[in-house]
């Protein structure tokens, strides 16, 4: 074994190139700080507005139990969606007994 040289292979070793990669990455590095650096002082300066609070319900009980109410009105009940065009809601359980006509079936032999 020579003892002359190195104890590792030199050619593998380069030292410029690893130099020329350093300068860059800090080169880099500069430019990105000179372009952040006076947007971040606006921003220190001159703070966002805090974000408004929360709505909350003054009666969460008493407001779904309204909602529910309106939402089972609307599925047993009749009404307009959309007089102009002529579509309106009918109850659920009629749907299904339209349906089960439209297809020849009778009420006692539907599932």
């Amino acid at each position: 074994m020579n003892r002359d040289g190195p104890a590792y292979d030199r050619s593998e070793v380069r030292g410029m190139a690893l130099l020329k990669v350093a300068l860059g990455l800090l080169l880099v590095l500069a430019v990105v700080m000179l372009v952040v650096l006076p947007w971040h002082r606006e921003q220190a300066v001159a703070p966002a507005q805090a974000p408004p609070g929360p709505r909350l319900l003054a009666h969460p009980v008493t407001n779904l139990a309204d909602y529910r109410a309106a939402q089972k009105r609307r599925l047993e009940g009749y009404g307009w969606i959309d007089r102009e065009a002529g579509i309106a809601h009918i109850p659920v359980a009629r749907a299904v007994q339209i349906k089960i006509e439209g297809m020849g079936l009778s009420r006692e032999a539907a599932p």
